[in-house]
C-alpha cells in the first residue's frame, strides 16, 4: 500500500501512480503506460497521473527523462534522441519562446514543464502533456485542452500580465484558485479550481498573484 499526501489530503493506493481528478482518485497503475491507457480510454480533460515519492504524490514524469533545470538564455537543451517529435511538439514550442525572455527559469522533463514564480508576487504556471489531451495548470488551478494551440496561449496566458490569479485561503491554508483577466476596466474571473476540504472555520483572506513577465499575445 502506498500513502501519502497531495495537497491537504492524504491518499493511500495499492499501486504507487494514480489518476486523479479533482479530488478524485479515479484509479490505481503500477506503469505510466497503464495510466495514460485508462485516461485515453476515460476521454476526461481534466486528469493528472500523481506518483508516489514516499510521503507525498507527485505530478508523474516520464522515467527516460529527469526533471531539469533551465535558464531560457543557457541554450539548454534536451537530447533529440529522447524527443519524440509527435508527443513534444507542444511542449519544445514553449521552450522555444521562453529561450526569447532571457530571465525566465523553468524545468522540464519528456512530458512535463513548469516556470516557477519567478517573483515574490507571482504564481506557478505548468504544463504537462497525455494522450490527446494536454492539462494547463497556474498554481493547482488546472485545465485539459484537445487542442494544441488552445493550450500553448493558455500557457502564455499565464506568465503575462493580462493573467491574475485570485487565491482564496481559510485558516492559513489555500482552497480555492481563480483565473482572472480584464475586461473593460477590471478584472473577472474565467474558472477556478477549488478543495472541498480545509478548515472553513478559520480566518479567511485572499491574495492576488501575478505574472507579467512577458506582453500578452
Amino acid at each position: 500500500m502506498f500513502a501519502g499526501r497531495f495537497g491537504q489530503h492524504v491518499i493511500r493506493a495499492p499501486h504507487p501512480l494514480i489518476v486523479v481528478e479533482g479530488e478524485k482518485v479515479l484509479g490505481s497503475f503500477s506503469t505510466l503506460e497503464a495510466a495514460e491507457k485508462f485516461i485515453a480510454g476515460q476521454r476526461r480533460l481534466s486528469t493528472l497521473v500523481l506518483r508516489h515519492t514516499g510521503q507525498k504524490w507527485v505530478m508523474a514524469e516520464d522515467p527516460l527523462a529527469d526533471s531539469l533545470p533551465h535558464n531560457s538564455n543557457s541554450g539548454s537543451r534536451r537530447e533529440d534522441g529522447i524527443q519524440s517529435p509527435r508527443n513534444l511538439r507542444l511542449i519544445s514550442s514553449i521552450e522555444e519562446t521562453l529561450q526569447k525572455h532571457p530571465n525566465i527559469t523553468y524545468t522540464t522533463s519528456l512530458r512535463h514543464l513548469e516556470v516557477p514564480a519567478q517573483t515574490r508576487n507571482g504564481f506557478r504556471v505548468w504544463i504537462q502533456q497525455q494522450p490527446g489531451h494536454h492539462t494547463v495548470g497556474f498554481e493547482k488551478w488546472h485545465k485539459g485542452f484537445t487542442n494544441a494551440e488552445s493550450a500553448f496561449n493558455c500557457f502564455m496566458f499565464g506568465l503575462s500580465g493580462a493573467c491574475r490569479l485570485r487565491v482564496l485561503s481559510c485558516g492559513g491554508v489555500d482552497y480555492k484558485w481563480q483565473v482572472q483577466r480584464r475586461l473593460g476596466g477590471r478584472w473577472i474571473t474565467d474558472s477556478e479550481t477549488g478543495m472541498l476540504l480545509y478548515p472553513f472555520w478559520g480566518k479567511r483572506r485572499e491574495r492576488f498573484l501575478q505574472n507579467n513577465i512577458i506582453k500578452a499575445a
